[in-house]
């Protein structure tokens, strides 16, 4: 029998991906950081299976790992807030 292939390199790569896309959708609109956040907050609040992912990556993989999926050259989200929406 098989062994089967750890999902989890791949599902964090799906995940890095789609934050990254929200990250570049909010670039885009040229927003205020205030406006930046309130985006992203309500799209992790809007979003069950996204916020649960996340909620997942902050318990088994650490702050670390979740800052890492919100690193963005123009989009700057504190931590802080990350893990408190995700935990709401």
């Amino acid at each position: 029998m098989a062994a089967k292939a750890d999902p989890t390199p791949l599902a964090n790569a799906a995940l890095k991906d789609a934050t990254q896309k929200l990250l570049d959708q909010v670039a885009e609109r040229h927003v205020t950081q205030s406006q930046a956040e309130a985006l992203v907050q309500r799209t992790i609040q809007s979003l069950p299976s996204l916020k649960q992912r996340l909620a997942d990556i902050l318990s088994n993989q650490g702050e670390d790992a979740l800052a890492n999926l919100f690193k963005h050259p123009k989009v700057y989200i504190p931590l802080r807030s990350l893990k408190q929406w995700v935990l709401a």
